[in-house]
Parts: structure tokens; sequence; C-alpha cells
């Protein structure tokens, strides 16, 4: 809504992709920082609930696949689905 500043507040709108719930508030920005050190892969593995990519990318010297490999991969796939090119 935009009641207070900060880092978002200019970067509207945002959208709430994940969310996990802690008994603990130690726990929750321990977990916070943990993934703000994470790949970008791996994030969006996390995102998108792809728990077998996410362990992947955790493993040591882990394939890392780019966004922009993500999104090649995607519109390859959509074409292959819909037998036309995804725009």
């Amino acid at each position: 809504a935009g009641k207070y500043g900060g880092y978002t507040a200019a970067r509207r709108p945002v959208a709430l992709v994940f969310s996990q719930e802690f008994e603990r508030i130690a726990d929750a920005v321990a977990m916070e920082r943990r993934v703000k050190g994470w790949s970008r892969a791996k994030k969006e593995a996390l995102i998108q609930g792809d728990y077998n990519r996410l362990i992947k990318l955790s493993k040591p010297g882990a394939k890392r696949r780019t966004s922009f490999d993500t999104l090649a991969s995607q519109a390859a796939q959509d074409e292959d689905d819909s037998g036309t090119p995804s725009s």
C-alpha cells in the first residue's frame, strides 16, 4: 500500500512470492539472511517449489542457470506446447 518508506516503496508494485512461518523471530531472520546469500537460480527454485532443483543447486559445483537460461528454456517449452513462438 506504500504506507511506509524503505527499499520497496519506490519499487511497487511488489508481489509476495514465498512465505514461511517460524515460531521464533530469530529463526526467521536467520533464514532471511541465508536466502539473501543464495543465487538467483536457487531463489527461483524456492519460489517455484522445485525442491529437487533447489537441492541440486545447493550441492558444491552445481551448474547454475541464469535467469536468461530459465526464460529461454520456458520459451522453448511454450513453443513446443503450442507450436508457435511465444513473445
